[in-house]
């Protein structure tokens, strides 16, 4: 049974709101530019992806794996944010094999690939956040 006090179910389930945040804000940002300022629907996809995408890095960074504010984090920000776009690379052709899996493979509605998009890519994403993204720098304890 999973502790509730343990920090990988806490690092999880903050994962999962910024997750929901950011998709949050995207969906909205595209209605907002579509509807409201008449924008390219592509064009207005990917501002809102790009918004979204840098409120989930520092949602990430800052709250869910809690990264330290030393000169060494601050240096390594920038290969941290790449790697994010990586895992979020990674997530896409994740969804895209779910969908293709589901619509090709097995004939069906893109729409039966919705569950797998929304239980499994998470799993995914998460973990290479967790182990590429945001790991801790190891210490050498020798110099302790």
């Amino acid at each position: 049974m999973l502790d509730p006090n343990s920090l990988l179910l806490r690092q999880v389930a903050k994962f999962g709101v910024s997750g929901v945040a950011a998709t949050i804000i995207h969906l909205s940002l595209v209605s907002l530019l579509v509807e409201v300022f008449e924008s390219n629907p592509q064009v207005a996809n990917v501002f809102a992806f790009s918004i979204a995408f840098f409120f989930s890095f520092f949602m990430n960074y800052y709250w869910t794996f809690k990264m330290a504010e030393t000169k060494e984090a601050r240096s390594a920000l920038l290969k941290r944010c790449v790697r994010f776009f990586l895992v979020a690379l990674v997530g896409l052709g994740v969804n895209i094999f779910w969908v293709y899996l589901c619509t090709v493979v097995f004939a069906k509605e893109y729409y039966y690939s919705y569950p797998l998009i929304v239980m499994l890519t998470p799993v995914v994403t998460f973990s290479f956040s967790k182990l590429f993204v945001f790991k801790k720098a190891q210490v050498d304890r020798r110099r302790i």
